[in-house]
Order: structure tokens, then C-alpha cells, then sequence
């Protein structure tokens, strides 16, 4: 930690400022409440954050070396507002890496997200990220053996860091770029993830992109951490103007017992009025047999408007309907299982954004 802590000083004393250096710090902050239509049987109503972007704090920072080369850093961590702890593991929960930037690609080291959120979330999705709720991501009622259950089970919610980790991204070559990394993880944390791989493959020329990820990741609760979960899948958007298409299949496998879910998904992005937008997106998730063939339709969309430059507030709806052997719905993100095959939730929350 002091390693990479040490680097973010450096930035800042290292020799005369150019107009690319910059040391950054940032706050995000997302609170809400919703109805839960069955959590054991019941209606549920509870204080929910970190629902349409997580919270969290850090600083950035970017120092340029001469030819082409720069030094770069980020401290993060996830944080509760209800106790004012943070969320996750380690003083920096969410990502703490460093290394350098230049023409031939990006190296860091440390903390960092796997290809399975960075290409299919995040490049997928660009700039329209912070429109996608937690809770239209996937979920449902499969069992893959985690001790997180199905959240986040194809690690596009950005829920399972790696540290730890090298990766490097490569310069785009005409619109097509690679990315490869390597984590030790933390191997002995009951929630966390051990030794990793993951690797991505885009190709960018707007107004359309398309890209592929593939990572495995052992996890102590499988088979004592000799195995764990491998994810890979390909997606693509394309921007229509003012309105974004997108699509995403993925595939998660536990290594041990072969127990697998496909995933597909569709979204639309659309401009409502000049500060706001609307985001629907519609998922099937089918599991094997290991996974007694359980299915789950979902259908979700988010109301975003925007106040001013750092406020805004949204309202959720998601609607999740079961089939198979394992009935349970379960809705990414909210307090519990449902005692049936459906489950809905209705989400109000405010955002803040200060960078």
C-alpha cells in the first residue's frame, strides 16, 4: 500500500507541471429507498446506496515524463454513508494500482478491474455507464457456489477487484485494441478472489464498437480455492445520433462442477429532454443442468434526470419472473430472495459527483 501511496506523492514534487499533469480527487455519493415486492415472503422497504453508481472516494493523478511517456496512479475505496465505513477489502477497497502510460500501451500494477466490467461495461457502455442501475444487471436464482450468491456473478457490475494484478492495454491499431492481466488476487479472503487471468479484445470506430473479454479467477469457497469461476462473453453498442443500442452475451462456468449460466441482454439509451434520459434493458439467463436448467426474464429501466453539474436523481423499476427447478427471483442489488418465481422492485435515489 505505502508503494503505490509513495508513487501519488511523487507526482505531485516531480519537476515543472504541464497542462497534461493533474492530481484529481473525486466523491461519489448515491443514496435511495425502494419497495421490494418479496424478500421471504414479505414486502420489503429499505435505505439502499450505491444503486444507479457505487460510492466512493479517491484521487488521481497523471505526471508527464517527455517523450510520450507519463506516470499514472488511482486510490479508491467503496464507503457506506449509513456508518461512514468503508466497503470492501483494504484501505483502498476499490482499486490502488499505478504504472505508466504511453504510445506503446498502458502497464499498471496493483489493484485493478479484470476485461469483464473494463471492456464489457465500461467501453461497451462509454459514457452512458452511469445510466445502467446495479439492479439491471444479473442476478437470479442460481446457486454457482459463491458466498455472495448470483450477484455479480459475470463481474460486469464491477463487484470483485483483483489485487495484486499487472495489466496492460494496448495503443488502438486502427480501432482494434488487446488488453492481458495477471493477479495473485487474495487468495485466503473467504469473499475474494485468488490467482486470475483475464484477457480483452475491442475493436472501436464510432458510431459503432464491438469487444470480447474472457477471465477465470479461483475462489476459496470452490473446491479449497484449486478452482473458481470462469466468465468470457462478447458485446457491442452502437450510438443512433442521440440514442445507444447494445447487446452483451456471457457465459460463467464454475471450474469444479461445471455448473454454467448464459447470459443475454439487450439495452436502449434515450434522451427524454435536454437533462434527461431513460435507459430499458431486457435480459434471459438460462442455467445448465448442473443448475437444474433454471431460467430467469428481466426487464428494467431507469429515469435519470440531471439537476446541475453534480446532482442528479433517478427512479428504478426492475421486474424479474422465474422458471425450473430453482424458482427463487432475485433482483441484482436488492436486500433478498424472494420466496417465489417473481420479484419486483420500485427504486427512488439522488446522485452526487464531484471530481
Amino acid at each position: 500500500m505505502r508503494r503505490f501511496g509513495c508513487v501519488a506523492c511523487l507526482l505531485v514534487a516531480c519537476g515543472p507541471a504541464f497542462a497534461e499533469d493533474y492530481l484529481k480527487p473525486y466523491v461519489m455519493a448515491d443514496i435511495g429507498w425502494n419497495t421490494t415486492s418479496n424478500i421471504g415472503g414479505e414486502q420489503q422497504y429499505h435505505y439502499q446506496e450505491g444503486r444507479l453508481s457505487p460510492n466512493f472516494i479517491g484521487i488521481k493523478a497523471r505526471k508527464e515524463l517527455g517523450d510520450g511517456y507519463a506516470v499514472i496512479a488511482k486510490l479508491e475505496s467503496g464507503y457506506s454513508l449509513e456508518d461512514l465505513k468503508i466497503i470492501g477489502s483494504g484501505t483502498f477497497s476499490r482499486q490502488m494500482f499505478a504504472g505508466v502510460d504511453s504510445n506503446y500501451g498502458q502497464l499498471t500494477a496493483g489493484k485493478q478491474w479484470d476485461f469483464m466490467f473494463e471492456t464489457l461495461a465500461a467501453d461497451r457502455w462509454g459514457d452512458k455507464l452511469g445510466n445502467v442501475a446495479l439492479m439491471q444487471l444479473q442476478a437470479g436464482p442460481f446457486n454457482l457456489g459463491l458466498p455472495t450468491g448470483s450477484i455479480d456473478y459475470n463481474r460486469i457490475a464491477a463487484g470483485f477487484p483483483t489485487a495484486n494484478a499487472i495489466k496492460y492495454v494496448s495503443p488502438s491499431f486502427n480501432g482494434l485494441s488487446f488488453g492481458a492481466m495477471h493477479g495473485d488476487g487474495e487468495p485466503n479472503g473467504r469473499f475474494s478472489y485468488g490467482k486470475t487471468q483475464s484477457y480483452s479484445l475491442k475493436y472501436v470506430q464510432a458510431p459503432f464498437r464491438v469487444m470480447a473479454a474472457y477471465t477465470e479467477s479461483r475462489q476459496q469457497a470452490i473446491n479449497d480455492g484449486h478452482d473458481g469461476i470462469k466468465n468470457y462473453g462478447v458485446g457491442g453498442a452502437y450510438d443512433f445520433s442521440s440514442v445507444t443500442g447494445d447487446v452483451l452475451y456471457t457465459r460463467t462456468e464454475n471450474t469444479f462442477n461445471h455448473a454454467a449460466i448464459d447470459s443475454y441482454a439487450m439495452g436502449v439509451l434515450l434522451p427524454v429532454t435536454a437533462n434527461s434520459s431513460l435507459y430499458a434493458n431486457y435480459m434471459y439467463l438460462k442455467g445448465n443442468a448442473q443448475l437444474n436448467n433454471s431460467v430467469a426474464n428481466q426487464i428494467g429501466v431507469t429515469y435519470d434526470y440531471r439537476i446541475n453539474r453534480n446532482w442528479d436523481t433517478y427512479v428504478s423499476a426492475i421486474y424479474q419472473a422465474t422458471g425450473g427447478s430453482d424458482e427463487n427471483a432475485y433482483i441484482s442489488g436488492v436486500y433478498g430472495v424472494s420466496s417465489g418465481k417473481e420479484q419486483s422492485v420500485l427504486h427512488v435515489g439522488v446522485r452526487f459527483y464531484y471530481e
